[in-house]
């Protein structure tokens, strides 16, 4: 192994402000004010605020994603990049950029967490073992590039880090990069993707998965119990279905919950299979049901019966998943910008090029609303 390069000065200990705004040195979009912003003790620091493309979704750094050791330093960088006293030739990244590099570095730490020891405690024979790791975990070369170039990050902001931080450059580490021979007959040796049109992808892509997943999911597992519950037990007494009945539109009113619609309509398919029932039977209890939508109305569509998870400032991130295929919120509709989400990841650690997927790249950007 080469000699290591070690860092030549100290980083900048001047303390920070006790608790400052991370956000405090970028614009911010109208609708926001500093003092609304996350603080850097915060475990949740939401960059909305300073997204000023109108097709940028809401984006967060989720800190309890990093291992505990690991939070003071990732959190000091992260403040850095998008606040903080920059490094002598460095920029301000974009806050997608940030976001980017977040999701990505989560990797190597997971990777160091198995590892009893700290970044300043690093070898180049661990980088090397990293780097092997990589080749098991990434096919394509230019996904394992943007994994040790987000590991560099620590050297490259080292003067910023107090914390802890990388004592060499990778780059000097025998083995580190990878050699760049000529490609073999047949390759594709068309450029990548430009990060600046894949990197704000990718970021809505890894909110898309992180955050809105499991609900999607949850619908789809109560889209395929419905269907497999589709003839249902059935009420062979009416006085079973209607107090069955009486029981579902109790629960609605107290709640203040309305009745299922669909086109402004009682949806009486859903009612049915709820109840495990025919529709034509719900004709013999209208008292009971024009009772209740007396009391709650009746909704533009129907949704799923489950929870939706609040984003960061506490409030459900949809109104709830629509159980028609026709409505912008529909299970088919978010479980097809899930599968784009997916794709996208893999692109983007893959190398995706122009040339291979054109047409699924305009339907992720058109999916991503970047069009």
């Amino acid at each position: 192994m080469s000699l290591l390069t070690f860092a030549g000065a100290e980083p900048d200990r001047t303390s920070l402000d006790a608790n400052p705004f991370v956000l405090h040195a970028r614009q911010l979009r109208p609708e926001f004010r500093l003092e609304d912003t996350a603080r850097f003790d915060a475990d949740i620091w939401p960059l909305t605020p300073v997204l000023l493309k109108n097709q940028s979704r809401q984006m967060s750094l989720r800190f309890v994603r990093i291992p505990a050791r690991f939070r003071g330093v990732i959190k000091e960088i992260c403040y850095g990049m998008l606040s903080g006293p920059l490094p002598h030739g460095e920029d301000w990244p974009a806050p997608e950029s940030v976001y980017a590099w977040f999701g990505e570095i989560i990797r190597f730490l997971d990777w160091m967490e198995a590892r009893p020891t700290v970044l300043r405690d690093l070898t180049g024979d661990d980088l090397q073992h990293y780097q092997r790791f990589l080749t098991t975990v990434l096919k394509k070369e230019a996904g394992r590039t943007r994994a040790r170039a987000a590991v560099r990050q620590f050297w490259r902001w080292r003067t910023v880090l107090t914390t802890d931080r990388l004592h060499f450059d990778p780059r000097h580490v025998d083995g580190w990069g990878e050699s760049k021979s000529q490609p073999r007959a047949g390759e594709n040796s068309t450029s990548r993707i430009p990060e600046q049109v894949l990197g704000p992808l990718f970021a809505w892509a890894l909110r898309f998965i992180d955050e809105f997943s499991p609900d999607i999911l949850a619908a789809a597992d109560a889209w395929r119990q419905r269907r497999g519950d589709r003839a249902g037990p059935g009420f062979h007494q009416s006085r079973n279905l209607r107090q069955a009945l009486g029981v579902l539109l109790d629960e609605h009113v107290a709640a203040g919950r309305a009745l299922p619609g669909l086109d402004g309509k009682l949806n009486k398919l859903h009612l049915a299979r709820t109840l495990g029932c025919s529709r034509a039977s719900l004709d013999y209890h209208r008292d009971l049901i024009d009772g209740a939508a007396a009391a709650v109305g009746i909704s533009a569509t129907t949704f799923f019966a489950i929870p939706i998870t609040p984003d960061a400032d506490g409030r459900p991130w949809v109104e709830g998943i629509a159980t028609h295929h026709n409505h912008r919120n529909s299970l088919a509709a978010l479980a097809r910008h899930l599968h784009i989400a997916c794709y996208i990841v893999i692109a983007y650690l893959s190398g995706m090029r122009d040339s291979e997927n054109g047409a699924e790249l305009h339907l992720m950007q058109h999916s991503a609303g970047f069009e």
